[in-house]
């Protein structure tokens, strides 16, 4: 038997419970309100960052078909993208409300509920005013673009909204572990029962389950699967990892977000919030993708290199209102880049080189 092919589709530093939450999203949900979604979404935690996986034949299938949609499809639509846009702003404002008095239990069961109410057409508007823009508007011509503007500018005020929510629930729940001496990692490591049960009962999840779990761990078919090598899991299930192609590993190519000089300066390759506290000013940032709590960092950084993401990214938006030079969507510089090599960034044409390793 063949092996299946894995698509990767990017590196987050986001917790189990977001993984988990957002993997439901995609088998359960989507096909409810967009028609189709995923036999499966994978994630690989490696110890220190999340990696996303998905089926490229299953994967390709979904773009497809929402990219054929007729455009009288009401995820095309001025109501649903401004009630889209309504309960993005609710769950918004209920982080940052305080809940002095409520119940934490009924607090996490309401913030868990805006989060899903919103995500599909977070997700959609994503996809749409990015990745599949060019397939859309190939299929519908000038009369898509519309809905692609539509999905812009929901895209613009929903900005960075994943990690919010993500950061909040670690918030809420860090402190009931810390106290019962529990290591700092170990918020990230809780499935969606787990927290549930935190909140309702008080019950913590094993510590030596949680200990397993920090070596690395899949999320496969909704269940999670200790394993600190990957390689023994996919030839186990028949899975195989599309191949990423590095050029020389010396040089890759990107494209601009915010044009500048030729920059030359020392990289720092950033994964997680807690190395954001660390990076030194004037240094190249080299991450996957920027959110919100990166922006000490980009504030202080000679230039910044992401993965991924396109012109309505994160990095792009802010390296614009910053006039930090950026390229974005290099697909493979936080691979071939190590931390202190010189890196020379032409954010004129997009590309990066290593001058010295």
């Amino acid at each position: 038997m063949s092996a299946r092919q894995l698509a990767f589709i990017f590196t987050r530093d986001f917790s189990l419970w977001i993984n988990e939450i957002i993997r439901r999203e995609y088998v359960n949900e989507f096909p409810k309100i967009w028609g189709r979604g995923l036999e499966d979404q994978l994630v690989h935690f490696d110890g220190r960052v999340s990696r996303w996986y998905r089926y490229a034949d299953d994967y390709e299938a979904l773009a497809e078909y929402v990219c054929r949609l007729d455009l009288s499809h009401p995820l095309f639509s001025v109501p649903v993208h401004k009630k889209f846009r309504e309960m993005a702003e609710g769950l918004k404002i209920f982080m940052r409300a305080a809940g002095d008095g409520q119940d934490e239990y009924a607090r996490l069961r309401e913030f868990s509920r805006l989060f899903q109410e919103m995500y599909p057409v977070y997700t959609f508007s994503i996809f749409l005013a990015g990745a599949w823009r060019e397939r859309f508007l190939a299929l519908h011509g000038p009369a898509g673009q519309t809905a692609v503007d539509l999905a812009y500018e929901s895209r613009i005020l929903t900005e960075g909204l994943i990690k919010l929510s993500d950061l909040y629930l670690l918030g809420q729940l860090a402190p009931k572990l810390a106290e019962r001496g529990y290591p700092d990692v170990s918020a990230k490591l809780c499935t969606v029962a787990e927290v549930e049960e935190a909140f309702r009962s008080g019950r913590l999840p094993d510590q030596d389950i949680l200990a397993e779990r920090a070596r690395g761990y899949f999320l496969w078919r909704g269940g999670i699967v200790p394993i600190a090598e990957p390689e023994a899991f996919l030839a186990q299930h028949s899975l195989e990892l599309s191949t990423v192609i590095i050029g020389d590993g010396l040089s890759c190519q990107g494209t601009m977000a915010c044009t500048g000089a030729l920059v030359r300066a020392p990289a720092q390759v950033i994964f997680t919030t807690e190395e954001i506290k660390g990076f030194r000013p004037g240094s190249i940032l080299v991450t996957p993708m920027t959110s919100v709590e990166y922006l000490s960092a980009m504030k202080q950084a000679a230039a910044i290199v992401t993965d991924e993401g396109g012109l309505t990214c994160h990095a792009a938006i802010v390296a614009r209102e910053l006039g930090v030079p950026c390229v974005i969507g290099t697909k493979v510089a936080t691979r071939i880049i190590k931390e202190g090599d010189i890196v020379e960034v032409d954010t004129r044409t997009g590309q990066l080189r290593i001058v010295k390793p």
